[in-house]
């Protein structure tokens, strides 16, 4: 082998290893950042529903807050007898079809659960 042949040969294979290591470290930085994100994402969300809940149990009794809420999340069972590839969105905005796999709890400030969303 030529040394010409050599030296295009170590200079490619240490550009694609530099590309492949910056490529690593990018997708690497990029989904935690992407966590992060995320999790603040839900944060707020978690304070904009305690905010509602505190209002609402201010107004109804346990019993109407338990059938409030529990009214506000429920989702057509038609609507997941899909294809598994279609859009994940449900249609007319009714909600997403992940919903179904997060779940949370909402209790009274005597320790009563009014919202159990794995039930």
């Amino acid at each position: 082998m030529s040394l010409t042949r050599k030296l295009i040969l170590l200079i490619t294979s240490t550009v694609f290893m530099i590309t492949l290591i910056a490529a690593g470290w990018g997708f690497y930085v990029s989904n935690h950042q992407l966590d992060e994100l995320f999790d603040a994402e839900l944060a707020q969300s978690t304070r904009i529903v305690q905010g509602l809940v505190e209002h609402l149990s201010s107004t109804q009794s346990i019993e109407q807050l338990a059938f409030t809420l529990s009214k506000t999340l429920e989702l057509p069972d038609a609507l997941f007898q899909g294809d598994e590839e279609e859009d994940e969105i449900l249609p007319d905005g009714a909600g997403h079809k992940y919903e179904r796999k997060i779940a949370f709890e909402v209790w009274s400030p005597d320790q009563q659960p009014v919202l159990d969303t794995l039930r």
